[in-house]
């Protein structure tokens, strides 16, 4: 076995990477085995442990045998980028997606500028490897092209033979080709940036160092205390205090108001050299914003931020230290100009260390009066130490006095106090938020960033959130603001609307309850509701949607079932709300639902209401997106949406595509669910589209569904009974003409075969009610089959189709006077196949003892599967009963000699009052079922 050096991370060796070196061993032979496992062990030693565990051995395996291949050759010493998308077998392990592979001399900076650069355009890291390998390679420039930067050999240190090269795997979400070539560019534009100022960092600290020496000898109108606290400032700086990452220098010229600024290109360091434009020679005068008083004042450092973002180590913008020297009259005759970052080393750093800002704070110390050794001295020294640094480079002493001790007057109070600094370069807005803890979360924080956006004209932001023992939280955000020159605003009337802003959630409550309820209303739903709102629903919404939801939540409680709320948002998308009692829904089992309707989910939010023990209530709030990006208008479709998603949850109606109606046309739950069930009625005559199809077509024709419901209801609607003839002519007519536009064959036939069901049909109970008041919950038609072409021979006389979510069945006669049984049948796709096979059975049978016979079956739709013997045979008898009942709905009835008709009615053919049936397959012990039916009906 191969020997290896000690490992840096001795568990991931022994347990998590010691497959891998087996597989290795079992895989290659010696030689091969003596590179890739010291190889392995480098490419993984910063690795976490979760991470590792994570990797199968051999998606391992795959990633050692990829970064080999890739490090084997190098054309130059310039840097190597490769992309491979991880689409085979032995790749990727937390999701597919885009691996990431770059070579480049080893320096500082490197993977977080790769990192950065990619989170910056948005692109998901899903994990990232990184080692520092020592390669001896072949001449870049000598031998043959094939053979030149070969790897030779891998060493394990540095030494004259070999260089070291940083191997970086980024393991990214899933990029196109065009994102590849774009990334490649930035990314190679991010390694030459972190290559020159790498290289050039000695360079600029003794360029530094040197201005440091001149301003110790130079004659130059300050006092010594600035001049000594510049100088060891410099030093400060140095001293790893600041990432040195570009330098120029600056000639001031002329006098008065025609001075220019002008570069030195011969200075220029660092990503400097890299501006594709210089501009050499300014006026001051056309030097944006303040930067040319800031240029110009007449002191040895000024600072600055740049409104351009670092590419190199962190995100944030640059910082510019000025080092200006003054002759002996107080002008500024040079300007260094260093761009960088300040180490995070200063962030920790006591203000009284740090050279100048320790100058500043002395002078509002002993501008405060307080007494030197008092507690009020300390407390004011505090608040400074752990004022943000940038801040403290760039105030001046009179703008930190007096926000220092605004701050110190606070007091621990739960107050809301704004601090509003412009920068001297006349760029940024530096704003310091204080706010009670308790009320500051991350909706709090976007509402005070949009706030202030809008009115200091901003384009973009940083922000830093402050915690301490305080009952305060501190919020730092530096808006970049290019019209800042045009920005009016009044700090008091800005800080007093933040209070509104930012105003407790609780009070907000109360306040907008008793703005909305009279008297001891808003005190009681407060009592009752106040604290049972959960702290993520009031870090997501506004007091307002709180009171809002409250008599949604209340009808959850007091019914114990479902409560919805269908909204229209802001952006005018759907918005919909589900409060259920006591368990949480399953996203799976509301999506499909929501689907159907033709709403696609984009965001769920879960919250859990705790009245009390017994009282719990979930709410789901799911952000949507209409297909086909309809507009809604909130006050039409609301009500109707709700009833109809209560509908399909409750099992009153299904879950299918015919439910987008809802939405896209004026047809009630209901409504749709009789074009449902011609449909059904469609399928069972052997119509060649499927059910699916059919939806879609009422979807793509959305006013035809809804003519052909007006004219259903104008033929059966017993309110409209008396409608005149020629008005439900001119329905018939608006119908064809609306179908002879139509240009899909298919769809034509489907929607005309809508119209000629509903002109066959002769009677119907869509309109009758149940015993206490309410729409029945199935749909029987009565047909004249002889006037639909469609229907397979031979066609009965009459024909009874009953619907329901639950079940559908049919009854057909040869005449008036006719009998025959009715199945249980478990053919669900064509179970008036069946029924008709036994008719025409029936016929040639019978034919002299019956003339004409009639059959009947019915199915249950809903699954068995599971079900004891005792549950089938119950839900098989409730099916029955409800297909009696459908065909009893549509029968007369005989009463002391004379007709009585079914109420609520329209007949549309004569009197027939005879339905006689008998037992057949699965029903012989059903009789008593139907006679007790019928019984009821008189």
């Amino acid at each position: 076995m191969t020997k290896v050096a000690k490992p840096d991370n001795p568990f991931a060796d022994k347990v998590l990477l010691a497959p891998l070196y087996r597989l290795i061993e079992e895989r290659h032979n010696k030689s091969q085995v003596a590179s890739l496992i010291p190889f392995a062990k480098k490419l993984f030693a910063s690795s976490s442990q979760t991470e590792l565990a994570s990797l199968s051995v051999e998606k391992v395996y795959g990633r050692v045998l990829r970064a080999w291949e890739f490090v084997q050759h190098r054309a130059s010493r310039s840097p190597k980028v490769a992309f491979y998308s991880n689409d085979d077998a032995c790749e990727e392990i937390l999701e597919q997606g885009t691996t990431i592979l770059i070579l480049v001399n080893n320096m500082p900076f490197l993977v977080d500028s790769v990192s950065q650069e990619l989170t910056g355009k948005g692109i998901g890291i899903n994990a990232i490897f990184n080692a520092v390998i020592h390669c001896e390679r072949n001449a870049f420039r000598k031998g043959a092209r094939e053979s030149r930067g070969k790897l030779i050999r891998l060493s394990p240190t540095e030494t004259s033979s070999n260089f070291a090269e940083a191997l970086i795997i980024v393991h990214t979400s899933w990029l196109s080709e065009a994102q590849c070539a774009e990334l490649r560019k930035s990314i190679l534009d991010v390694l030459k940036c972190v290559a020159i100022a790498v290289s050039d960092y000695p360079a600029m600290c003794a360029r530094v160092l040197n201005v440091r020496q001149q301003l110790l000898i130079a004659e130059m109108p300050v006092s010594d205390d600035e001049r000594q606290e510049s100088c060891e400032f410099i030093e400060w700086l140095v001293d790893n205090n600041f990432t040195f990452l570009g330098y120029e220098r600056f000639n001031i010229t002329g006098a008065g108001k025609s001075k220019e600024v002008n570069l030195d290109t011969e200075s220029i360091l660092g990503i400097s050299r890299l501006k594709t434009t210089l501009r050499k020679s300014v006026s001051i005068k056309d030097e944006p914003g303040g930067a040319g008083e800031l240029i110009l004042r007449p002191q040895i450092c000024d600072f600055a931020k740049s409104s351009a973002r670092s590419k190199v180590h962190r995100p944030g913008h640059y910082d510019y230290v000025l080092i200006k020297e003054l002759d002996s009259r107080g002008n500024v005759k040079v300007e260094h100009r260093i761009l960088g970052l300040y180490t995070s080393s200063v962030y920790f750093q006591s203000v009284s260390e740090i050279p100048l800002v320790r100058k500043k704070v002395r002078h509002v110390l002993d501008r405060s009066g307080f007494s030197p050794n008092g507690h009020s001295i300390k407390g004011l020294f505090q608040v400074i130490n752990v004022l943000p640094r940038d801040e403290l480079f760039q105030i001046n002493s009179d703008q930190l006095f007096h926000t220092a001790m605004r701050i110190t007057q606070i007091q621990e109070r739960r107050h809301v106090r704004l601090f509003v600094r412009k920068d001297s370069y006349g760029k940024f807005f530096s704003c310091l938020i204080f706010i009670p803890r308790d009320n500051y979360n991350t909706r709090v924080r976007e509402q005070i960033q949009e706030f202030l956006m809008t009115e200091l004209r901003g384009v973009e932001l940083d922000f830093s959130t402050y915690y301490s023992e305080s009952i305060l939280a501190r919020l730092h955000i530096i808006i970049h603001s290019p019209q800042i020159g045009k920005v009016k605003f009044d700090r008091h009337d800005l800080e007093t609307r933040l209070v509104t802003l930012v105003k407790p959630w609780d009070d907000e409550l109360s306040e907008v309850l008793q703005a909305k309820y009279p008297g001891q209303k808003a005190h009681q739903l407060l009592n009752e509701f106040g604290k049972c709102f959960p702290i993520s629903y009031r870090e997501e919404y506004p007091a307002a949607e709180g009171v809002a939801d409250i008599p949604t939540l209340q009808l959850a409680l007091a019914t114990g079932n479902l409560s919805l709320d269908f909204s229209i948002d802001e952006s005018g998308q759907p918005a919909f709300k589900v409060f259920r009692p006591g368990r949480q829904l399953v996203l799976s089992e509301v999506v499909p639902v929501l689907e159907n309707f033709g709403l696609r989910v984009s965001r769920e939010r879960n919250f859990c209401f705790n009245k009390d023990a017994q009282s719990i209530v979930w709410l789901h709030d799911y952000s949507c997106q209409l297909a086909g990006n309809r507009g809604l208008d909130e006050a039409k479709v609301k009500q109707r949406f709700e009833q109809a998603f209560e509908a399909v949850w409750c099992g009153n109606t299904e879950n299918d595509r015919f439910n987008a109606l809802v939405l896209i046309s004026t047809l009630a739950w209901r409504e749709v669910s009789l074009l449902r069930a011609y449909s059904a009625y469609m399928k069972q005559i052997q119509a060649s589209y499927s059910q699916l199809f059919v939806a879609e077509t009422l979807i793509n024709h959305a006013e035809i569904a809804e003519l052909l419901v007006e004219y259903f209801f104008a033929r059966f609607n017993p309110v409209d009974r008396n409608r005149h003839a020629k008005e439900i002519a001119g329905i018939e007519s608006r119908i064809i003409h609306a179908i002879e536009g139509v240009t899909n064959l298919a769809e034509d036939t489907v929607l005309r075969l809508f119209f000629k069901l509903i002109l066959a049909t002769r009677r119907t109970n869509y309109f009758q009610k149940d015993q206490l008041d309410n729409s029945k919950a199935y749909i029987s038609f009565k047909f004249m089959p002889q006037d639909i072409e469609e229907i397979p021979r031979p066609r009965p006389k009459f024909e009874i189709f009953v619907y329901a979510p639950q079940m559908e069945g049919v009854h057909l006669r040869g005449g008036s006077v006719a009998r025959g049984g009715l199945r249980w049948s478990d053919r669900k796709e064509d179970f008036r196949t069946e029924v008709l096979g036994l008719v025409k059975a029936q016929q040639v049978k019978n034919s002299v003892i019956v003339p004409v016979g009639a059959k009947g079956g019915f199915v249950v739709k809903e699954p068995t599967d599971g079900l004891t013997r005792d549950e089938f045979l119950s839900k098989g008898q409730a099916c029955y009963r409800m297909f009696i009942s459908g065909l009893l709905d549509l029968t007369d009835n005989i009463i002391a000699g004379g007709t009585s008709h079914p109420d609520q009615t329209v007949l549309w053919d004569d009197d027939d009052p005879y339905l006689v049936v008998a037992a057949d397959k699965g029903t012989a012990t059903f009789s008593d079922i139907a006679n007790e039916v019928a019984a009821e009906y008189g």
